[in-house]
């Protein structure tokens, strides 16, 4: 009972942070601070215009949470659906127009769809890994590694290991980051 009135407060959070009140010039700070009152987002962590988090599937059964670590950066017009849980960690850029999703709608047979259920998955995202702009992460992706570069315009269905550098439709590994002759020039622009 008390998960659910804390998940009741935080989404009016959600909602009052999400209104077009805080795109106002100077009111992404209070915004910062207001979400850091009611989720887990570490130190100099920001919002920038637009960025949001959504729950777009509740569901009381299971813990739906978002932890983001310090010196993160949501970009602007970015979507973190945390309705299956996401774990980001520190120095994490997440680019303007990123679309996070962490519930699917599996379909199976002729059944209608919305007798099918909903599943949810977990994500986390590895210490100082970038997610290009325009990156889109579905739901069958659990983890992106530690210092990850995911390409602008991505979508990635796999997971990503560690330093490594994917770009595409569907993303594919293009390099890594321990190669020290690696040409990523304007890979993740953002």
């Amino acid at each position: 009972m008390f998960y659910m009135l804390v998940e009741i407060i935080r989404r009016i959070a959600l909602v009052i942070c999400n209104s077009i009140f805080f795109e106002i010039p100077g009111m992404t700070y209070l915004r910062n601070k207001i979400l850091r009152l009611f989720f887990s987002v570490g130190s100099h962590t920001c919002f920038k215009m637009g960025a949001k988090l959504v729950i777009i599937h509740p569901n009381p059964k299971i813990k739906q949470t978002i932890t983001i670590g310090d010196h993160c950066e949501i970009g602007v017009e970015s979507m973190l659906d945390y309705s299956g849980s996401i774990e980001i960690g520190n120095d994490v850029w997440i680019s303007q127009n990123v679309k996070i999703f962490t519930h699917n709608h599996p379909i199976s047979g002729t059944e209608l769809k919305r007798t099918q259920g909903i599943t949810f998955h977990p994500l986390s995202i590895g210490d100082d890994a970038w997610l290009g702009a325009g990156c889109i992460i579905l739901p069958s992706v659990n983890k992106i590694g530690k210092g990850a570069i995911i390409g602008a315009g991505a979508i990635v269905t796999k997971d990503v290991d560690d330093y490594v550098i994917v770009a595409g439709n569907p993303a594919k590994r293009i390099g890594s980051r321990l190669n020290k002759n690696r040409d990523s020039d304007g890979i993740a622009v953002g």
